[in-house]
């Protein structure tokens, strides 16, 4: 009989709990986070030598017991969140939150679920994951230091730069401004050191793309063949989607289905004035927008009156 035992992590602590194929609990501990963790949880796991480990957020909160129990040779999965909430909520019978009971939802949620996506050793996939990560936290910090170069610009020369920032035009700019007071003069050293800040995010904006690129290349993926889709699109795409083989894709010589489609329909869909008018003429009278103060359009007698039974009235007599 396998023994599922699932695990609620937090940064300080984690809670294991046991369930055999009743959902009936066996056992549960609560280990301190610290390096001989994984160590005290095989140990006690030892009672059940054919168990799985179901872990919470194994890509999250949990990914670093995840990655250590792998490599110690157990079998992991990894269960979504949502799917241990929904199963405490509704099938636990237990709607106090505690760890012990957060446990227990995941164990009870792995053995319910067929499907759930078994945790491995760290793939070139997550290398992507986190490169791509550090490459938009490095755009996310040139922006913030641009925006703040702006607005120290807008308070040293009238309209500021109209232009898009960079290093060579913040110099060119700051060093046409007039430095009469001492005021001036601390605007020019922060914008200063803004700058510098905008020339070191570049630079390590470079760096980080090159080695995406050489990441990206050592894929051998032809996602970068798409069109709009460069080395940074296709670390994301390939670090969050993963392994795609846990998806169910229709097999080789099998027939997918598409709706039918009227003669003209698509070329209409490409046209957003036809698609607005479209979405227009099948809104609910209600959720039309309608002024209060609109009352002739159009030709003379056509009137329209903000009521839900009619819209359109023509001329009396």
């Amino acid at each position: 009989m396998t023994i599922t035992i699932g695990i609620d992590p937090h940064k300080a602590s984690h809670t294991a709990v046991a369930v055999d194929n009743t959902e009936c609990v066996l056992d549960e501990l609560r280990v301190r986070a610290c390096a001989a963790q994984t160590d005290r949880l095989r140990s006690w796991a030892a009672p059940f030598p054919d168990r799985v480990w179901a872990i919470e957020s194994a890509r999250g909160l949990g990914y670093l017991l995840a990655q250590q129990l792998v490599a110690a040779g157990e079998t992991v999965v990894d269960v979504p969140a949502v799917l241990s909430t929904r199963t405490r909520l509704l099938g636990s019978g237990r709607e106090q939150k505690n760890d012990p009971n957060d446990a227990r939802s995941v164990a009870i949620a792995a053995l319910r679920t067929d499907g759930l996506a078994r945790v491995g050793v760290d793939e070139h996939a997550q290398v992507l994951k986190l490169l791509a990560k550090r490459h938009r936290d490095l755009g996310r910090l040139r922006g913030k230091a641009a925006c703040r170069i702006h607005a120290l610009l807008m308070e040293l020369q009238p309209g500021g730069m109209a232009q898009r920032m960079n290093v060579t035009r913040a110099n060119a700019l700051l060093d046409e401004v007039v430095v009469d007071t001492e005021m001036a003069a601390h605007r020019v050293g922060v914008a200063r050191e803004f700058v510098a800040d905008l020339a070191h995010y570049e630079a390590q904006m470079k760096t980080s793309k090159a080695r995406l690129r050489h990441a990206i290349a050592a894929t051998s993926t032809s996602l970068t063949d798409i069109r709009g889709v460069g080395v940074v699109t296709a670390a994301m795409i390939i670090g969050h989607v993963g392994d795609v083989s846990r998806f169910k894709l229709p097999l080789r010589g099998t027939r997918v289905l598409r709706p039918q489609t009227r003669r003209g329909q698509e070329r209409q869909r490409s046209d957003p004035v036809v698609e607005a008018s479209t979405l227009q003429r099948h809104l609910p009278v209600t959720h039309r927008r309608r002024s209060p103060t609109r009352a002739v359009i159009g030709r003379p007698g056509r009137t329209i009156r903000n009521d839900t039974k009619s819209s359109v009235t023509g001329s009396t007599s």
